[in-house]
């Protein structure tokens, strides 16, 4: 194999340690190869969360750098979500220190969302906190993205508040909104709130 092969081989490597979604499975596959036991693959181990695997090691190539922490990027594919009666209320408190994380609410196309979000959070050891509209630069702001069938939609912007039709349906998810790299170092999380409204 060649540098770039070898590059791609340790990327994937280094994903699947630090990421707690695929680490166990991916040493059981160790110890099966180092074992020799017959019929242990990659592709036998993995094929269970093949597209899981590969929606977020896209996500992973994409945003990876320096300072990027593979654990606190781990895709919440157990999060439970519901959907919400006209009147109804979700709830969840999204982390600072952390990548995209599930609103607990999947939303339907057209029906119409007010999310509110309270408390502070820091997105820098030395930085001061910000409620969730974030500071001059963005950096704090909520935002959030529509996540369906393998895919995610371009980021929305949430703030303190804000009322959203869904353009389709699927899980919002929601997250504190700071470099990939440089997520190692917040803190704090805040209160969302996400009632559904009328129709428009």
């Amino acid at each position: 194999a060649g540098p770039r092969e070898y590059v791609w081989r340790w990327a994937l490597c280094h994903f699947l340690v630090a990421n707690p979604n695929y680490a166990e499975r991916f040493r059981a596959l160790a110890i099966d190869l180092m074992e020799g036991r017959p019929n242990a693959s990659f592709e036998a181990a993995f094929a269970p969360v093949a597209r899981e695997l590969a929606f977020e090691f896209d996500r992973f190539v994409a945003d990876v750098g320096d300072g990027f922490r593979a654990d606190l990027v781990a895709w919440p594919w157990r999060a439970k979500e519901r959907r919400l009666a006209p009147g109804g209320v979700g709830r969840s408190k999204p982390k600072a220190r952390a990548g995209w994380q599930s609103s607990g609410v999947e939303v339907e196309a057209g029906a119409v969302y007010v999310i509110t979000a309270e408390g502070r959070w820091r997105t820098g050891a030395d930085g001061e906190a910000t409620d969730a509209g974030g500071d001059g630069a963005g950096r704090g702001r909520l935002v959030g993205a529509l996540f369906a069938d393998f895919s995610l939609s371009g980021e929305i912007p949430i703030g303190t508040h804000a009322s959203w039709i869904a353009p389709a349906d699927g899980v919002l998810m929601v997250r504190c909104a700071d470099a990939w790299t440089a997520l190692a170092d917040n803190d704090g999380q805040v209160s969302v709130t996400i009632r559904r409204g009328a129709a428009p």
